[in-house]
């Protein structure tokens, strides 16, 4: 009847103003997505930023960047940040008139159920004027912990091999991440529906130091441990303090219970490490513990996460790989924290934050495990290694070299 007419009409009516919602929401961030490599990128700054990822750009001095436009620029590798998988690059010679951009938005007002708009060149399906493939879908979940990914975005917006470095957007269409990483299945190289996005506002932490230029280290708070026990959502437990630690003189003692590090609510162990895994070495944070029956606020410095490696007591002739996992990574598989300069792993191309998924046709499920496969190696000994690095596998060979040729 006339009522059922009217309900569909107005569904449709609904239906069509979202449809044009994302239209006009492409329409503004289309023109700031840039192809670089055999990834992708989005300028962020008139004057040129770049935001990539590590494992896009982060092996090159310079890159060949296109806009949908057709125009191309120079750009050259400014700052990087291995273990969180972004990298800057800077438009050499930016036209007067300025680039189109968008700017970076506020990833923690990301609501699960909103909607995202994935802006990159999959399987290099844009050709070489670098015309982007736009994916819609919603934020799954927000807060992930991936290791290196400590606080991820996940969304649904189909991401493949060649998303990697693009820019993940709100309706507004501003940058709320920066996609790097798919969850596979079977091995098989294609979308699952589980993509992992950093946030925005983790890079805001990082850029006035990739501004300046190098590789910036992630913090960590040096000395304390904490236990993986459930909580029941109320933050975590202090296990242990080292003596003379950054921990211990921030005033931590065993058996606080660490409620919120900064403005984040801590639930639980994972939540803990990814909150510290936003901000980079040097920073100050503020953590808020329950001791009893008092409530205490702690400040304490980060320090580099790679300052705390100590290289392990073997002789020059040792065979060594060169590679350094994350004991915090809760797999599968394991996460690379450091490759060591001047040995196999650099050599092999491999990086901080690939995950090592299989050596020699057998599967690695723990550090312990890794060190199970290359224990009794001889020097010159060839691994045959398969990797994730963001939305690939990827397959390395490396060969085992001498501890007293790395270059550290």
């Amino acid at each position: 009847g006339p009522a059922r007419a009217e309900e569909e009409g107005a569904a449709l009516a609904t239906a069509l103003a979202i449809q044009e919602r994302v239209i006009a929401a492409v329409d503004l961030v289309r023109p700031a997505f840039v192809g670089v490599g055999g990834g992708s990128g989005v300028c962020i700054t008139p004057d040129g930023w770049i935001l990539t990822n590590h494992h896009v750009a982060g092996s090159g001095e310079k890159w060949q960047v296109t806009f949908p436009s057709t125009k191309t620029y120079v750009a050259r590798r400014v700052g990087t940040d291995e273990r969180g998988d972004i990298c800057l690059l800077k438009v050499e010679t930016p036209p007067p008139e300025g680039l189109p951009y968008r700017p970076l938005g506020d990833s923690d007002a990301l609501r699960i159920g909103d909607h995202a708009i994935a802006v990159g060149n999959p399987y290099l399906l844009g050709g070489e004027d670098a015309q982007p493939t736009v994916t819609l879908g919603i934020v799954s979940a927000v807060h992930r912990y991936q290791g290196g990914y400590s606080d991820c975005i996940q969304t649904d917006a189909p991401i493949n091999p060649g998303n990697s470095g693009g820019p993940l957007f709100n309706m507004a269409g501003e940058v709320v991440g920066i996609n790097g990483r798919v969850a596979v299945r079977f091995g098989d190289r294609v979308n699952s529906g589980v993509g992992f996005a950093i946030p925005a506002n983790q890079i805001k932490n990082f850029l006035p130091l990739l501004m300046k230029g190098g590789e910036v280290p992630h913090g960590s708070l040096q000395g304390l441990r904490t236990s993986r026990g459930n909580t029941n959502g109320r933050g975590v437990i202090v296990q242990s303090v080292d003596a003379g630690s950054d921990a211990e003189k921030a005033g931590f003692k065993k058996g606080d219970r660490i409620l919120r590090i900064g403005p984040y609510e801590v639930t639980e162990n994972n939540r803990y490490l990814g909150i510290i895994g936003t901000y980079p070495a040097g920073t100050e944070v503020e953590f808020f513990v329950e001791r009893g029956n008092l409530a205490v606020a702690l400040k304490a410095p980060l320090a580099s996460r790679r300052g705390g490696d100590s290289a392990p007591a073997l002789a020059p002739d040792s065979p060594f790989l060169g590679i350094r996992s994350n004991a915090e990574f809760e797999g599968p598989g394991v996460e690379i924290e450091q490759v060591v300069k001047g040995t196999g792993a650099e050599a092999a191309g491999i990086q901080s934050g690939d995950v090592i998924l299989e050596i020699d046709g057998k599967a690695v499920e723990s550090p312990e495990d890794l060190g199970t496969h290359i224990r009794g190696r001889k020097v010159g000994e060839v691994l045959k290694m398969k990797l994730r690095r963001g939305t690939n596998v990827v397959e390395v060979e490396a060969k085992i070299g001498r501890y007293g040729d790395r270059k550290e």
